[in-house]
């Protein structure tokens, strides 16, 4: 009797175990993509708030002829300095991504549309 219970229970083991472990790594990526779209929303907060402050700086440095009062040379500045910062704090952005930054900086600091109204949809 007892050999038919341990026989009967291997089974069922062995049967359960993969169907068991199948549905853990399904709920472990499911956990992964929740932190990293946590993390991305995060970053890009941390970037806007830090693309926002540099657009105001490009734009004074223009006003007293630190550098070319112009869209690109200002553009230029920002760019460089948010890869600079960004790259301190340990965010990884696209070049796109940034590039909208910095226009939804420049709208919302100068023509009053918002962050979201530019970003590319990561849905």
């Amino acid at each position: 009797m007892s050999e038919i219970l341990q026989l009967l229970l291997e089974t069922v083991i062995k049967v359960l175990l993969p169907v068991a472990l199948g549905y853990l790594v399904v709920f472990i990526n499911a956990k992964i993509k929740e932190a990293k779209a946590s993390t991305y929303a995060a970053d890009i907060a941390t970037a806007a708030a830090l693309i926002y402050q540099l657009v105001l700086a490009a734009e004074q440095n223009g006003l007293i002829e630190a550098i070319k009062n112009e869209g690109a040379e200002k553009k230029r500045y920002v760019l460089d300095l948010a890869e600079k910062e960004l790259a301190k704090h340990n965010i990884s952005l696209d070049l796109d991504v940034v590039d909208a930054l910095i226009e939804a900086a420049v709208h919302q600091a100068f023509k009053d549309i918002t962050i979201e109204d530019l970003l590319p949809d990561r849905g």
